[in-house]
């Protein structure tokens, strides 16, 4: 594993040398929506949380704890690393000019273990968290799960673009692009 300040490296020549891949639709215009999608998922499971669980005066307020969303970040992107093929060619990177903490690889994956990496750090961080509000009262958890979920928007929305492909797929990234091609048999 290694550690990058700044973007991850882009190859120009990618494309030309690698015909068979094809670009996934824009990345950026898909962290805009899920910035967007993240925010109104966690309002709505907020409400979830007060009206369902142990922590019916629990109140999220996004500023309050934002020291956990820092936490979380890392976090949430190492238990991406954790599903990758070869967890020795991740990159761990932080681009404090774009805001963004990240991992990738050069690697390709196929569709599904694409899929389950996505969703991986969205069932650990926010979905277990939250089903055990039903039996603990704990606003740490609640706080955890929504901060999350926050950050997985675009992960779903990612989940949904990957999703139209074909199970023949494979999926590998340059730089902060997706790029998809169908398996080789």
């Amino acid at each position: 594993m290694k550690f990058k300040i700044g973007l991850p490296d882009f190859d120009p020549n990618f494309e030309n040398n690698n015909s068979h891949w094809t670009k996934l639709n824009s990345i950026t215009g898909s962290i805009i929506i899920g910035i967007v999608l993240g925010i109104i998922l966690a309002f709505l499971l907020e409400l979830l949380i007060k009206y369902f669980s142990l922590c019916s005066d629990f109140d999220f307020v996004v500023i309050r704890n934002i020291y956990l969303f820092i936490i979380i970040i890392p976090v949430h992107e190492m238990l991406h690393i954790a599903l990758f093929p070869n967890s020795k060619n991740s990159i761990v990177g932080i681009a404090l000019k774009k805001g963004i903490f990240y991992v990738t690889t050069k690697d390709s994956f196929t569709k599904n273990r694409f899929l389950v990496v996505l969703l991986f750090p969205l069932v650990i961080l926010t979905i277990i968290p939250f089903i055990s509000l039903f039996f603990i009262k704990s606003d740490l958890l609640a706080n955890v799960a929504l901060y999350n979920l926050i950050g997985s928007g675009v992960d779903i929305v990612t989940f949904f673009h990957v999703l139209k492909l074909s199970s023949k797929h494979q999926l590998r990234f340059n730089g902060t692009k997706l790029y998809s091609k169908p398996a080789t048999i």
